[in-house]
């Protein structure tokens, strides 16, 4: 028959069957949706829960337990509680329901919120055998990495202690093996050194070659301030990432695969406990610790950035664009996009927590002033408020005069009211509260105060200003309005590639020309489309 084009693409909801003629003739009714629909479904959490999340964490431990707790719980409810531990030589302190603090003001990390998990073992820092609570993940059935030869670890940590003298130890994992006074065999050690900087050691079961990486982007970690550590193992490349807050330039190479740590048999949390003398403890750590987590794969430099960012500052800085994928990618869509690179290219926070994933769609749609549909291929689009500036040149003409290229209509519905009509206007930016500000006399003189009020997410006070002050000059003057216009493509055949091809967002122009009178040309956007059918 010629060119075909979708129509519409989109998921069945209700499938309801029924019948007539005694119900010998079989009826159904099924009520057909596109992926906005799926999407006002889901519910989001915060960008940190929801980054990890799209990684399938084997656990995540967030140690935001209540105050009182003797386990810690795994979010991903793969795994039971991680019980509190206490070392041969006696019980230290390790306490819950503490509040995220920091020295600095800038200290802290924004992408969740609720409480931390505080270590307070005597001697942080020294080379001394001492009392100690820790973390037994042993306890929960985790003994190293699920897969020893690919994995991505985390922990967010601040030190509070005194200087280091020795080293003070977060993570610890070993086999039972013991040779002149240490652990000899396959081990996993994350502490930071006498410097404050941290370091990943590891070693395979033969313990040769034991190393200690320094991490990429290692500072002095002694300042009551957050960080955060991802550190990892892949043999298959031979390589071993260790990264400090967001950094890329983190991968050791050659890494021979003897360091596979195979045959883990201890996995402690808090603190360096030695499994082959029943849980001996010393190089303590004091200070604050959350979000210990695991993951099956060895992270890229995209995961670093996107974990990182989440983690502190809820992913602000990044354009629309980027954030309208994040959101989709936390809500677990993975059809096919067409994303336009946004205007807005420095977002606030991702206040998203508790919103359902398609009103955090709609908020970058806001802040850029652009436009998102399913398009009728049933691909998700997202437009920079650029498409319709740019759209200066209509693609049809609907009109009367066909030898000019106008294609008929059957019936068109102009307004001009004042329904469209704002002269104060009032632009929220999200992130601080602040209002921006724009008003127009002449139109108050002529129509009345009439207010439009919209809160956007950019972390720029001049844009916001500029928002305020295209919204006024956009909504300012009443502007003759298209409601509805009728094609009837069965009676016109030439209307059908018009009609097929016509998509939300395409400029057209529609040609009204009464008799006796000057015509009216409005120019305008295609907000809606409705098809109707019949035999």
């Amino acid at each position: 028959p010629g060119v075909w084009y979708p129509r519409d693409a989109g998921w069945t909801a209700p499938w309801t069957p029924s019948g007539d003629m005694a119900a010998t003739n079989g009826l159904v009714a099924p009520t057909a949706v596109d992926t906005f629909s799926l999407l006002s479904q889901q519910l989001l959490s915060d960008p940190l829960t929801e980054e990890i999340s799209s990684n399938n964490p084997r656990f995540v431990y967030k140690l935001d337990d209540p105050a009182g707790s003797t386990a810690v719980t795994d979010s991903t409810g793969n795994n039971s509680a991680a019980q509190l531990a206490v070392s041969k030589y006696g019980a230290g302190s390790l306490t819950f329901g503490n509040a995220i603090t920091s020295t600095d003001a800038t200290g802290t990390y924004t992408g969740s919120s609720g409480t931390v998990a505080t270590i307070n073992n005597p001697n942080p820092g020294n080379n001394v055998t001492s009392a100690a609570t820790f973390i037994k993940l042993t306890s929960a059935g985790i003994s190293g990495p699920a897969n020893p030869a690919s994995w991505t670890r985390m922990i967010a940590f601040r030190y509070t202690g005194p200087t280091i003298v020795a080293a003070a130890y977060l993570w610890s994992s070993m086999d039972n093996q013991r040779s002149g006074g240490s652990p000899s065999g396959s081990r996993i050690f994350v502490y930071l050194d006498s410097s404050g900087k941290p370091n990943v050691a590891i070693s395979g079961p033969s313990g040769a070659g034991f190393t200690a990486y320094l991490a990429g982007g290692a500072t002095n970690c002694v300042d009551g301030d957050w960080h955060l550590l991802l550190f990892g193992y892949n043999q298959a490349t031979q390589q071993v990432m260790v990264s400090q807050d967001g950094t890329i330039v983190a991968y050791y190479g050659s890494v021979p695969t003897t360091l596979t740590p195979t045959g883990l048999l201890g996995d402690n949390l808090g603190g360096f406990v030695d499994i082959t003398v029943g849980n001996g403890t010393d190089l303590n750590f004091k200070g604050d610790i959350s979000f210990a987590a695991e993951f099956p794969t060895f992270f890229g430099g995209s995961q670093i950035t996107n974990m990182y960012g989440a983690w502190k500052s809820a992913a602000a800085g990044e354009s629309t664009n980027a954030r309208y994928a994040r959101i989709l990618r936390y809500a677990g869509y993975s059809g096919v996009t067409s994303i336009q690179t946004g205007l807005t290219t420095s977002m606030g926070p991702a206040a998203i927590d508790g919103q359902d994933a398609m009103t955090a769609l709609q908020g970058v749609v806001d802040t850029e002033n652009g436009a998102h549909y399913v398009d009728r291929a049933g691909v998700v689009t997202f437009k920079a408020r650029s498409a319709r500036y740019n759209a200066t040149v209509p693609m049809y003409t609907f009109g009367e005069n066909t030898a000019a290229g106008e294609y008929p209509y059957e019936d068109v519905q102009m307004d001009f009211d004042s329904t469209h009509l704002s002269n104060q206007v009032t632009v929220t930016q999200e992130s601080t509260s602040q209002n921006f500000y724009a008003t127009d006399a002449t139109s108050i003189s002529n129509y009345f105060p009439r207010t439009l009020t919209r809160t956007i997410n950019s972390s720029s006070a001049s844009e916001c200003q500029d928002a305020a002050g295209y919204l006024l000059s956009r909504y300012k003057q009443a502007a003759m309005r298209v409601s509805s216009i009728k094609l009837h493509p069965s009676a016109n055949p030439t209307l059908w590639p018009v009609l097929l091809s016509l998509e939300l967002g395409t400029r057209v122009r529609v040609m009204r020309r009464p008799p006796g009178l000057t015509p009216m040309q409005v120019d305008c956007f295609v907000e809606n489309i409705q098809v109707d059918t019949d035999d």
